[in-house]
């Protein structure tokens, strides 16, 4: 999601406590409408992400994965950094929906 845009004359990026939100409820970058950033030591920082419609580029569902799911969030601008999260097992994970926690 590109920085400095605005949303509904807003920033689409801004800070939360100690983490980040982003917000266009357009979903017009990649069908993602939503994202909450929060860091925090390894296993205990969160990630949040809702997005939908045709424009989002996710394998289809239900996901196959035996060994668990691993979902990265990249930046497009340093790709040294990005938020990860291995999940061992699911909580959902229907045609239409993936969801899961960590333990």
């Amino acid at each position: 999601m590109p920085s400095g845009r605005l949303c509904n004359r807003r920033p689409c990026w801004r800070p939360a406590g100690v983490g980040f939100t982003f917000k266009d409820a357009s979903g017009r970058n990649r069908g993602v409408v939503q994202i909450g950033l929060k860091p925090g030591t390894a296993g205990k920082g969160r990630v949040g992400l809702t997005a939908k419609g045709a424009s989002l580029p996710l394998p289809a569902l239900p996901l196959t994965a035996s060994a668990g799911t691993t979902v990265q969030l990249r930046r497009d601008d340093d790709t040294a950094h990005c938020w990860q999260a291995v999940f061992p097992a699911s909580r959902r994970n229907s045609a239409t929906t993936f969801a899961a926690r960590l333990p």
